[in-house]
């Protein structure tokens, strides 16, 4: 079995994209799945999540500046115990192909390369055999990291809030993919559906983004994730909320939305 590639984006940020990828990196895993992240974020929140900033090997960076690939790149599989300084495991066993702050600038200056949009789809392509799933953390908007993320992977998740300029965040990015924007360089990138994240009290609040995304034939995943404010406390352990707080709303929502992800994958696959 060869990797299925599935990228969290929204146009929009602050949407959980982040928290969204590490936590179902971490359930799929327990589930058994060999399970690669990359962070393709600038920002470097995946990395920071999993205590990898200051991992040494590959970074995110690396791989674009190489383009044409003759091996697979490396990845991170663990991190230094701020305690001890042994080298410990990543959180739940996961792999991960950090960034630094440097990516931003770094894919600016290959844009007009001319492999340039497919140089991330050609690293993953040598990582497939090696992994179940491989889970991109994409930037906000329409940056060339976004692109190239997008490009690389099987299938797009959209997570979002449910708030008024997250669904436009949302349904600017559907209507990219639906409307065949990059159809030229991924034409078979099949939109899994929104994910709505952050879903608070106000149950109703939430009911109107499923009816305002089924009103833009927008598909909504069946499962919710529930806000809890015990989710930013993630970085500080290095691991994310699945395993952090295991029997909480958000842990199981997102072991629900993982058994999810599987089940439509294979019908697809």
């Amino acid at each position: 079995m060869t990797a299925s590639t599935i990228v969290f984006a929204n146009n929009k940020g602050g949407t959980a994209k982040t928290t969204s990828t590490a936590n179902l990196m971490v359930a799929l895993t327990s589930d058994g799945f060999r399970v690669l992240g990359i962070d393709a974020d600038p920002q470097g929140h995946l990395t920071q999540l999993f205590g990898a900033r200051d991992a040494p090997g590959t970074r995110l960076e690396d791989v674009i500046v190489v383009g044409d690939l003759s091996k697979a790149p490396s990845v991170v599989t663990e991190r230094a115990d701020p305690q001890t300084k042994e080298q410990i495991p990543l959180a739940g066993g996961v792999h991960l192909i950090p960034c630094s702050g440097d990516l931003a600038e770094v894919a600016l200056g290959v844009a007009r390369a001319e492999d340039a949009e497919l140089r991330l789809r050609n690293a993953v392509a040598l990582l497939r055999e090696h992994y179940d799933y491989i889970l991109i953390d994409a930037p906000p908007g329409t940056q060339p990291m976004s692109a190239l993320a997008i490009i690389a992977a099987d299938y797009l998740v959209i997570p979002t809030r449910p708030a008024d300029l997250d669904m436009d965040g949302s349904e600017e990015l559907y209507e990219l993919v639906d409307g065949g924007s990059y159809a030229d360089f991924n034409p078979n990138l099949r939109v899994l559906g929104l994910l709505v994240t952050q879903e608070g009290a106000k149950w109703k609040l939430a009911k109107e983004t499923v009816l305002t995304a089924e009103s833009a034939d927008m598909r909504v995943i069946p499962q919710h994730i529930p806000f809890a404010v015990g989710v930013g406390r993630a970085p500080r352990f290095s691991m994310p909320t699945v395993l952090l707080e295991p029997d909480t709303r958000v842990a199981l929502a997102y072991r629900r939305v993982a058994k999810w992800l599987t089940e439509e994958v294979a019908i697809h696959a």
